[in-house]
């Protein structure tokens, strides 16, 4: 199915691959930045759960500027960005500082988000477009595959600049291919029905109504980032009982990361003519199910196989909601920019949920305790969604109906 029309679809997998590698290096080492300026866990929830709750107020200022940015735009901005969030963290050995670099983390994370979805509802047929997000995310896993083992071993005891100079590098060679894909790929505007202008308070009501009419399909984002966020955050800071002859941390977050690389290539057959809302709540439930199994294992190995197990969950639920997004913004194209402001604000909502609920339990549990209470958590509102959700969520006509 993918050959030489699908091109560019690989060129930004490669693009996205070498920033993810650097993106995840840093994420890795922020916990261990925050912790080493001698601040405590449920601080530490508090600075990483700051950078999405810039990225929602960034995101509800500038709708104005991304209603006219195509992904092109967003991708420049994302890594102009990220080439500021190294020399912060450099630096930041004070609340302030780490606030910053959050904050910048959050906006070109944002970006990133956005213009994924943008590149695949935009170039690509609506039938592939879940198994597009498929395609993607298996080289979004492979590059935080690379990073946590990378940071791990590499650096972990030693947070000097050649950490920065190395992770620099891989984002020089992401925006090589960042070129190539505006040279292969034409700027190309999906055709669009006029829209009437609006103002800040019927935009806040046509708002109000998508939510509600996709509350079930937002949450599911919230509740993968809140996951992706607790993982990340806690797996830097894990202490094993008992001695351990390898690097655990980084081969923990591998397992995390290594399912994408399987289920990305075959999600499309997975999920075939099944709704992918409901593959996404199913696969969701199922992987929180396994995740309050850390309440209990403490095997080394046990561990990192139970994170590759609920991974291979997550790494279903991931393309299907994505591939949903994208349905919806191909039903409704004139509603797109809108459809992208609610899912990346709902994203960034998990990421302030998650970091502060994670900092706040393992002060109080411990870390492996707290990934257990969070897939409580995630398994009884997934379970929720599961049962009380509509089969089909007609938005346009949903929409139509209410007359916008």
């Amino acid at each position: 199915m993918y050959g030489k029309t699908h091109r560019s679809l690989y060129v930004l997998c490669i693009m996205l691959f070498f920033f993810l590698i650097f993106d995840g290096m840093m994420m890795f080492h922020v916990p261990l930045i925050i912790t080493g300026a001698g601040l405590s866990e449920a601080q530490m929830g508090l600075i990483i759960g700051s950078s999405s709750i810039a990225g929602i107020i960034f995101d509800f200022l500038l709708t104005h500027i991304l209603k006219k940015a195509t992904y092109r735009r967003m991708f420049l901005v994302m890594l102009l960005m990220a080439a500021t969030f190294p020399l912060i963290l450099w630096k930041g050995q004070s609340m302030p500082l780490l606030f910053l670099g959050m904050i910048v983390w959050g906006i070109y994370y944002d970006l990133y988000n956005c213009g994924t979805l943008d590149f695949i509802g935009r170039t690509q047929p609506k039938e592939e477009h879940a198994s597009s997000a498929g395609v993607v995310d298996v080289f979004i896993a492979f590059g935080y595959l690379i990073a946590p083992i990378l940071a791990s071993t590499f650096m972990k005891d030693s947070l000097d600049a050649s950490l920065f100079y190395f992770a620099w590098g891989f984002l020089g060679i992401a925006f090589i291919f960042y070129l190539v894909l505006r040279r292969i790929s034409p700027e190309k505007h999906t055709p669009k029905t006029k829209k009437h202008l609006v103002t800040f308070f019927s935009e806040m009501h046509l708002h109000k109504d998508m939510v509600s009419i996709l509350f079930p399909v937002f949450l599911v984002s919230t509740m993968l980032m809140m996951i992706e966020s607790t993982y990340w955050m806690i797996a830097p800071l894990i202490e094993l009982p008992t001695s351990w002859p390898f690097e655990f941390n980084g081969l923990f977050l591998f397992a995390h990361e290594l399912p994408l690389l399987i289920v990305g290539w075959i999600i499309g057959e997975i999920i075939g003519k099944r709704s992918k809302k409901r593959v996404a709540f199913v696969t969701l439930l199922v992987g929180s199910t396994l995740m309050m199994l850390f309440l209990v294992v403490r095997n080394p190995f046990a561990l990192i196989f139970l994170s590759f197990l609920c991974a291979v969950c997550t790494g279903i639920t991931w393309p299907a909601i994505r591939g949903a997004y994208a349905d919806y913004v191909s039903d409704v194209p004139n509603k797109e920019q809108d459809i992208e402001l609610l899912q990346d604000s709902f994203t960034n909502l998990g990421f302030i949920v998650g970091p502060v609920l994670a900092g706040s339990l393992s002060g109080a549990f411990g870390h492996l305790q707290t990934i257990g209470i969070i897939g409580v958590v995630t398994c009884v509102i997934s379970l929720i969604l599961l049962v009380t959700t509509p089969k089909n969520i007609d938005l346009a006509a949903r929409l139509n109906a209410l007359g916008k």
